[in-house]
């Protein structure tokens, strides 16, 4: 016994709905009953499109209408009809009236409504001629007579049309009733990471967030001037003056120029030319002698060291440098002049304490340029981590030293850190495309490292901080989507789709006068705009 399905035709319903109820039937044998569907039967069209997908299936389709017009087009179209000898459990054997003998053998109906193939025709081939029964094959019959080629051409005429008329409601039928266009959200992500720097690092770490560094020196010499900060007050000028020389000895005595005279605290002067002072005399009054008088000289003399030391008072003088104080006695009668100061500049203590620091100083910052024209454009380097040796500070004047600045001679090493910044950036993508949902993917050209600084961490690494912005996207999962829109409502679908995160901007597009969505998911089409 074959299985068999019956599916009743209502008035009103469409072919698209019968073809459907017929795909979805598992049975092999399908009896479609007219229950007053006359109408859709009597569409020849309608008739092909039933056994069109019936041959697709490898179904048979039994047609049960009382229209006689539709019982001959199914007849010549090759679908099953149903007659009173056909039993529950299949065809008669000895019945050419079967349903199974119909389907697989066409009607001589079919030989004259289809005499030649048809090309294009959905069908594929004309209907396989039957059996000439002996009526028809008899001298003089309808059938012997010669095909008018008028009525050919007409035949083929409406084939073509049947033909074309089948292809443009086939194609109807898979196309899509509703689109949704779809712009997936994009966000602007502010990020900070924190990115270690290792010498000891072979390669890129993006679990542990580490980067290999490279090391980067210079050895080099610079020279500066410092202004001196010290001030000191220095003789200008000389204190000029007179002293006498007394001499009580009975021969006079020469006292040569340059011989040094001085006052007890010890500012000593000098005879500017020799003077010879005389002897002793006797004194006579009224031609009796009345005592004795010493012998007197005056000499010129200036201070030894300039400067308003010099400047003293009268009787100050009274002391002779060497043997010639054995025998005479000096005294300046009156306070001596002239001598003057004037302010200097000198080396401070303070000034050599600057130069270093700003040995240590200029070198860091002469250094930074060195190494970055070494590094180049392609890579990062901090000054963070830049680290100078100061190897020798040469001065030109010392402590005290008169001058108005002091030359400095720095000897130098500079080292650093650098890392590339493509690998940088590349870490940076990483790190973030592993931190996102699955919903979200980084757009991967909108990575900017807004800001990176650096810290050291021991003698073989440092600690980047860096401040990235970029881009993120939704990823729009079609099925779901799919799924979450067949048979919506326009409301029940805006709902849905602003749940969506990742969906962004939204259009609906549905067929006219249509309220809802297609339930059958290839009558309705999703298209993700691609925001990149």
């Amino acid at each position: 016994m074959t299985n068999r399905k019956v599916i009743r035709i209502r008035d009103g319903e469409t072919i698209n709905s019968v073809v459907r109820r017929l795909r979805n039937t598992v049975e092999p044998v399908v009896h479609l009953v007219s229950d007053g569907a006359d109408s859709l039967f009597a569409n020849i069209v309608n008739l092909r499109l039933i056994h069109y997908y019936a041959a697709q299936d490898n179904k048979t389709v039994i047609i049960e209408c009382n229209s006689p017009e539709v019982r001959k087009m199914c007849a010549a179209i090759g679908l099953g009809l149903a007659g009173d000898d056909v039993g529950d459990g299949g065809a008669d054997d000895d019945n050419d009236t079967s349903a199974n003998a119909i389907y697989d053998t066409s009607a001589a109906a079919a030989t004259e409504m289809e005499p030649a193939k048809v090309p294009g025709s959905a069908l594929g081939s004309a209907p396989r001629s039957a059996p000439k029964s002996a009526h028809e094959s008899a001298p003089g019959s309808a059938a012997g007579r010669p095909i008018n080629p008028q009525l050919f051409k007409y035949i083929l005429i409406g084939a073509l049309l049947v033909a074309v008329i089948f292809v443009v409601a086939a194609v109807l039928s898979v196309l899509p009733s509703a689109t949704v266009i779809i712009h997936p959200t994009r966000r602007q992500m502010v990020t900070d990471l924190n990115i270690v720097l290792s010498l000891t690092q072979k390669k890129p770490d993006l679990t542990e967030k580490v980067l290999p560094a490279t090391t980067i020196d210079r050895q080099d010499v610079l020279e500066f001037t410092m202004p001196t900060t010290g001030r000191a007050q220095v003789g200008y000028k000389s204190a000029q003056g007179l002293v006498t020389f007394i001499n009580d000895n009975a021969n006079p005595i020469t006292v040569p120029a340059g011989t040094i005279v001085m006052t007890q605290n010890g500012i000593c002067f000098a005879t500017a030319k020799e003077v010879v002072v005389p002897r002793r005399n006797v004194e006579y009054f009224a031609g009796v002698p009345a005592g004795l008088r010493a012998g007197q000289a005056e000499a010129a003399i200036a201070a030894v060291e300039l400067g308003s030391a010099g400047n003293i008072s009268a009787r100050r003088i009274q002391t002779i440098q060497g043997p010639l104080a054995e025998n005479l006695r000096v005294v300046n009668p009156e306070a001596t002049f002239g001598g003057e100061d004037k302010q200097i500049k000198v080396v401070a203590a303070e000034d050599i304490e600057r130069s270093n620091a700003e040995a240590r100083k200029q070198a860091l910052a002469i250094a930074n340029n060195e190494l970055a024209k070494l590094s180049g454009s392609d890579k990062y380097l901090f000054d963070e981590l830049t680290r100078v040796d100061i190897q020798s500070v040469e001065l030109s004047h010392q402590l005290k030293a008169e001058t108005s600045e002091i030359a400095v001679r720095v000897g130098y090493r500079a080292t650093s850190l650098t890392v590339a910044r493509d690998e940088l950036t590349k870490m940076v993508r990483g790190v973030l495309s592993a931190s996102l949902p699955d919903s979200f993917a980084l757009v991967s050209d909108s990575v900017i490292l807004v800001d990176v600084t650096a810290a050291p961490q021991g003698l073989q690494g440092a600690v980047l901080y860096v401040t990235s912005q970029s881009s993120v996207q939704g990823v729009i999962d079609r099925q779901h989507v799919l799924r979450g829109l067949l048979g919506k409502t326009i409301d029940e679908a805006r709902g849905f789709l602003g749940s969506v995160e990742e969906v962004g901007e939204y259009q609906i597009k549905l067929s006219s006068g249509a309220k809802s969505f297609p339930a059958w998911g290839a009558r309705l089409k999703i298209v993700v705009v691609d925001a990149t």
